[in-house]
């Protein structure tokens, strides 16, 4: 059985203080380099580009407000991997 499948009773000291050492990281804030900026432009181009169509092309309805709010997601999910250099909750 997985860790990740047992109850915290039943996890070892040292699963406890790396899922510890992993949330704080998780929320920590994390100043994004020049590079990682750099990224975070070119994907914000690309949902800007995509959000444009989708504005232009799908009638205004639930679905069309549904489909830019998980753009916006999906940016800020893309730019959380790139600060985080791909570390996330497993």
């Amino acid at each position: 059985m997985a860790q990740a499948d047992i109850s915290v009773a039943q996890a070892s000291p040292e699963y406890l203080e790396e899922r510890k050492a992993l949330i704080e990281f998780l929320f920590t804030y994390h100043a994004p380099d020049e590079r990682q900026v750099a990224a975070m432009k070119e994907v914000r181009a690309a949902a800007m580009a995509l959000a444009s169509k989708i504005e232009s092309l799908v009638p205004a309805s639930a679905d069309r407000t549904d489909a830019m709010r998980k753009l916006q997601e999906c940016v800020n999910t893309a730019n959380r991997a790139i600060t985080l250099e791909g570390k996330g909750y497993r």
